[in-house]
């Protein structure tokens, strides 16, 4: 069971689609190989093992071979690791994914879009954590640490909350707004994920809507019950790995 693969691999792919499908054909077939090399390759072999059409296996091992992911070893395919090396690359330990059907390439993709979620759930604990940290520092040595983490940070606003929105999930995870709800789902019903909605009252809806203008998590939505005005908060995705810890 392959357990390590490149965020940034995963991130450059979520939204090229036929570099996505190949990165998850490759991703099925490490997963069944302990060797990553398949034997007497042909593109009908892929075509059986997967239920795909004997082209669309040919056109996604071409575009893994322009990827760099995949070399001919005589007559055997070998799939190449999906780590990656190099300054400021980081590989990440991917969850469980043995109730995850990888002989279909439909639930591969998944999977890796859920992946892809998870790596913004990390970042986001991350920052959160050491914004934390500078709150509870107690030398002068503590607090210059966390605040050199955080500079380190890319694309941070300043927020301390661990939620996503759906807007940033299906951001991150390359889909439209219903499948970003779906893969949510189906990452609770593999047993990936546990999603906490928060909904709180407001007040004044115009200081919320200040609060969070600079938060791409904006796109709140605020509905009225029994007289009162409720802010639905973005969701809070526990995974089932351990927190980043700053």
């Amino acid at each position: 069971m392959i357990k390590y693969i490149s965020a940034s691999l995963i991130q450059r792919t979520i939204n090229n689609k036929e570099e996505f499908r190949a990165l998850s054909l490759a991703f099925a077939v490490k997963s069944r190989y302990l060797s990553s090399q398949l034997n007497n390759f042909s593109y009908s072999r892929i075509s059986n093992m997967f239920g795909i059409s004997r082209n669309t296996a040919k056109n996604r091992i071409n575009k893994l071979r322009e990827m760099g992911l995949v070399r001919q070893n005589g007559k055997n395919l070998v799939f190449l690791s999906l780590q990656e090396l190099g300054y400021g690359i980081k590989n990440i330990v991917i969850q469980n994914h043995s109730r995850v059907n990888l002989n279909n390439l439909k639930e591969a993709e998944r999977f890796l879009r859920v992946q892809a979620v998870y790596i913004k759930q990390s970042q986001i604990d991350y920052a959160v954590n050491c914004i934390e940290s500078t709150k509870n520092a107690k030398t002068a040595k503590e607090l210059r640490a966390a605040h050199s983490k955080l500079k380190k940070i890319r694309n941070w606003n300043g927020r301390v909350d661990r939620g996503q929105s759906i807007n940033t999930v299906k951001r991150v995870s390359g889909t439209g707004k219903n499948n970003a709800v779906n893969i949510l789902k189906w990452g609770e019903k593999k047993r990936l994920l546990k999603k906490n909605v928060r909904i709180t009252e407001v007040q004044h809806v115009w200081q919320e809507t200040e609060r969070w203008k600079d938060s791409d998590d904006m796109r709140k939505s605020f509905f009225i019950s029994h007289g009162r005005t409720y802010m639905v908060l973005p969701t809070e995705i526990k995974f089932t790995v351990r927190r980043h810890k700053c």
